[in-house]
């Protein structure tokens, strides 16, 4: 009965549920602690609302992105329900020599829901140089790869 009443709280929209589709076991790792001790359940709370007190600390941080010049890979799940592809797309617009991917079958936590295909991308990135210009792209990465699947939402 105890596990699953701890999954209930974690795919709710408003905790886990909303970033990924199969990162239940992770997540429950994750918030394991703050679910059991009531100090580090406070500390966590007082750790979100500090990130969340000042917009402008991101919005400083977004205005220097055009003037990083360096290669750089913005990996996005297409299916992403709390941060939009569109989020990626313009984040890509901002950097200058930045590429797109968008992985398919995904939502927020790529590394959760699909761990081998962002090794693949982050292995191709690293391994192919750079190119001339930037650009986005749009890889369906949910078909044609060995090994493979599109598993459904």
């Amino acid at each position: 009965m105890a596990a699953t009443t701890a999954a209930v709280p974690r795919r709710l929209p408003v905790a886990f549920g909303r970033l990924t589709k199969r990162g239940d076991a992770a997540t429950a790792r994750w918030t394991a602690p703050a679910r059991r001790c009531p100090a580090v359940r406070r500390d966590t709370v007082r750790m979100l609302r500090v990130a969340a007190a000042d917009p402008r600390v991101l919005l400083s941080a977004a205005d220097r992105l055009p003037g990083f010049r360096e290669p750089a890979l913005v990996i996005w799940a297409d299916e992403d329900r709390v941060m939009p592809p569109e989020h990626g797309r313009r984040l890509v617009d901002l950097l200058p020599n930045a590429r797109l991917v968008e992985v398919a079958d995904s939502y927020t936590l790529v590394p959760l829901d699909r761990p081998a295909e962002l090794a693949r991308v982050l292995r191709e990135f690293t391994h192919t140089p750079a190119p001339t210009t930037a650009g986005s792209v749009r890889i369906d990465t949910s078909r044609d790869r060995p090994g493979s699947s599109s598993l459904p939402s």
